[in-house]
């Protein structure tokens, strides 16, 4: 199933889901000619589990604070997402 996690940290958003991208998680969707954005603090990953998608998460914060201590990871809520709908992005 399609897992979505959202995550709130002390700071650098984006590096977390840059990062998290580089493990196949996506920050957007597209359907109908239509794109559909994710928050910052937001990714999703097809065909993957929640126990599978909590331990990449704490992976990457772990990291994150080995190099940086001001870094936190404060919460996070990771659930299965299928079906799913949204808001487009305007052009």
């Amino acid at each position: 199933m399609d897992v979505l996690i959202t995550f709130k940290v002390s700071k650098d958003e984006r590096a977390v889901r840059d990062a998290m991208r580089k493990l196949g998680y996506y920050s957007n969707w597209k359907e109908s000619e239509k794109s559909y954005e994710l928050p910052d603090s937001c990714v999703w990953k097809p065909d993957t589990g929640l126990v599978k998608a909590k331990s990449d998460l704490l992976k990457i914060t772990t990291e994150m604070t080995d190099r940086d201590t001001t870094f936190k990871l404060i919460s996070s809520i990771i659930v299965y997402a299928d079906p799913w709908t949204g808001v487009p992005k305007e052009d």
